[in-house]
C-alpha cells in the first residue's frame, strides 16, 4: 500500500506542475492576444511597454521581483 501512495503522490505532483505551466502559458497566450486586439481598435496607442511580468507601483509601471 505504501508503494501505491507513493506512486499516485509522483503522479499527482506532476499533474499539479503541468496544470502550474498550463495555466501560466494560458495566460501569456491570452494576454498576447488582448494586445493584438488593442492594436487593431486603437491602432495610434503605443502598447510595447505592456508586459505581464509588470506591475504599477506608485502609478509607475515596473518589472516585478
Amino acid at each position: 500500500m505504501g508503494e501505491e501512495v507513493t506512486r499516485k503522490e509522483g503522479e499527482f505532483s506532476k499533474m499539479v506542475d503541468f496544470l502550474k505551466d498550463d495555466a501560466a502559458q494560458s495566460f501569456i497566450v491570452g494576454f498576447e492576444t488582448t494586445l493584438e486586439q488593442a492594436t487593431i481598435v486603437h491602432p495610434t496607442v503605443f502598447f510595447s511597454e505592456l508586459d505581464p511580468c509588470k506591475s504599477i507601483i506608485d502609478g509607475k509601471l515596473v518589472e516585478d521581483s
